[in-house]
């Protein structure tokens, strides 16, 4: 991921500006009256000034992990509910902004360069493989995309001996499921 952090980012804001960003947003940490208007954010403790260009819009907008927005229907509906967002994140910012830069402009572009997916992964430990494979890995080579590549070549690094430990593991769940099917066969039909 860090080698592939240039093709993510432009030059001309890693200076600034700095923008707060809200690196715990999400639905649950905002509170809304009957008329759908903000009251509080809460859980703010993790808030922080980053670069303008990593403030993306939130991925919980279609209520899917961020790991879970696959290529389809799912990715398909997801660009929907993201280019309504941009075009209502651009009318507020013509009415309040005083920068120069404009998020309004910088939000479509990592979207379409493919920053968004990116930023997502590194900001997702549980879910950056999987954005790799679906997203980012396509922008590529889409081939890889689909054989897997990635994963036979990078999971013998996890660990010395990695490949040994997921043959056990696999072979420690196989011996698992056979004696509870053992189990469950000699079961009284009564319970």
């Amino acid at each position: 991921m860090r080698g592939l952090l240039p093709q993510f980012i432009s030059r001309q804001y890693r200076d600034g500006p700095f923008v707060l960003t809200l690196t715990d947003l999400h639905a649950s940490n905002i509170f809304v009256d009957e008329n759908w208007h903000i009251t509080s954010l809460i859980d703010l403790e993790s808030a922080c000034s980053s670069p303008i260009e990593l403030q993306t819009p939130p991925y919980w907008l279609t209520g899917r992990p961020i790991d879970d927005i696959e290529h389809g229907e799912h990715l398909d509906i997801f660009q929907n509910v993201m280019t309504e967002f941009l075009n209502a994140f651009e009318e507020q910012e013509k009415r309040t902004n005083t920068s120069d830069a404009s998020q309004a402009e910088i939000m479509p572009k990592s979207w379409d360069r493919g920053s968004f997916w990116y930023f997502q992964a590194v900001n997702s430990p549980k879910g950056l493989l999987r954005i790799f494979n679906e997203h980012i890995q396509r922008i590529f080579c889409e081939d890889h995309s689909t054989q897997r590549v990635f994963d036979r070549t990078v999971n013998p690094y996890w660990s010395v001996g990695a490949e040994e430990f997921i043959q056990m593991k696999v072979k420690q769940e196989a011996e698992y499921k056979d004696r509870l099917r053992e189990r469950f066969n000699k079961c009284d039909p009564k319970c």
